[in-house]
């Protein structure tokens, strides 16, 4: 008997259904290979421009601005920012309870909270974006969010863990001209 013909067509086999199982489950066979893109294609979620500024970069930073998470706050609360600044947020999370932030006007965290909110009544774990207008931070953890506010008036910075918003868990950043 030939086993190579056999091995061959076993192995293709596998990893068709490897691609199928990886398109059923948003993997990167499904058109999402890069974070950008994932972030984007998830509701109230972006990885570029929106109405309330864009992601910066290092060489742009004005200042660091340091968020600490508590079990069910941030603390600052409240960040005043001018108009035309680069912040880098150093979002500390000595809590221990995993946190999001994300940057976003109220129907961008309304999006997303809905989105997140979906996820876990289905039982899919939290998302883990690193990017864009949004970072998880790992219970014991710290990351950072390069920020730049290229419109006046306030933008939002929420948990959207399911219920983590519910528990007070928001802020607010006013951009002054």
């Amino acid at each position: 008997m030939d086993f190579t013909h056999f091995h061959s067509r076993a192995c293709r086999l596998a990893l068709a259904a490897f691609a199928v199982v990886a398109v059923a489950f948003g993997g990167p066979a499904s058109g999402l290979a890069h974070e950008d893109e994932a972030m984007e294609a998830m509701p109230g979620m972006s990885g570029g421009a929106t109405a309330f500024g864009h992601p910066g970069t290092a060489d742009q930073v004005s200042r660091d601005v340091v968020i600490t998470m508590g079990d069910m706050s941030f603390s600052p609360s409240a960040v005043r920012v001018k108009l035309g600044e680069t912040i880098r947020f150093v979002i500390r999370n000595p809590s221990a309870i995993d946190h999001e932030f994300t940057l976003g006007d109220a129907a961008t965290q309304a999006a997303h909270r809905q989105e997140m909110a979906e996820a876990a009544e289905k039982g899919m774990p939290m998302h883990h974006h690193h990017g864009g207008n949004a970072v998880m931070v790992a219970a014991g953890q710290t990351q950072a969010l390069i920020w730049h506010f290229d419109v006046a008036g306030s933008v939002d910075y929420d948990c959207n863990v399911p219920g983590h918003f519910e528990s007070g868990m928001l802020g607010i950043v006013t951009v002054a001209p």
